[in-house]
């Protein structure tokens, strides 16, 4: 059977933001996502 570990501090965080009322429920999953090159360099970094 497969095992979980929690990230207990990420777990509360998560939970206060949804507390506040703090998430997106509409977005552009591309335009908040990092493109490929940025991924694998970094952002504000340049490959090549």
């Amino acid at each position: 059977m497969a095992k979980y570990t929690v990230n207990d501090a990420a777990l509360a965080h998560a939970h206060a933001l949804i507390g506040a009322r703090r998430y997106v429920l509409r977005s552009n999953w591309g335009e908040v996502q990092p493109r490929a090159a940025e991924r694998l360099v970094g952002p504000g970094l340049r490959a090549g």
